[in-house]
This record gives structure tokens, C-alpha cells and sequence, in this order.
């Protein structure tokens, strides 16, 4: 059995050398609170030296020199 659980984050890439948008959607859609909301990361993965960032937003690779760093709100 899997469970699933959302938390607010702050994910932060130090040290980037570059970056490569595959995608570039940015549909920002209104949550029940009316706040803009670009939607979730739905895969994070670490691949022959860079990250795979994939969500309702946009795809895109980041390489970086050091890893991320992950702050819960």
C-alpha cells in the first residue's frame, strides 16, 4: 500500500552551471483560495549529472555543482 501526501517546499538549486528548458507551458490556474497556483513537481530525478524536473508547468534540466536543498514551509 502507497499513501500520498502534498506539503509546501522550497526547493533551491545552488551552484547551477546551466539550465534547459525542454518546455515551457507556465498555465497558472486559480486554487480554491484564489491564489495563482503553476501546479506540482511531479518528478524529480538525478540522471548522468543533472536534475529531470517535470510537472503541469514545464520540463527542464538543471545542472548543477551541488545538490538541492529542500526547506518544508
Amino acid at each position: 500500500m502507497s499513501s500520498i501526501c502534498y506539503a509546501d517546499v522550497v526547493l533551491s538549486f545552488t551552484e547551477i552551471s546551466a539550465t534547459n528548458w525542454i518546455e515551457r507551458i507556465f498555465r497558472p490556474s486559480v486554487d480554491a483560495n484564489d491564489e495563482i497556483d503553476y501546479g506540482n513537481i511531479d518528478s524529480l530525478v538525478y540522471h548522468e549529472g543533472h536534475y529531470k524536473l517535470e510537472g503541469d508547468w514545464d520540463r527542464m534540466h538543471v545542472y548543477r555543482n551541488a545538490d538541492p536543498t529542500v526547506t518544508y514551509l
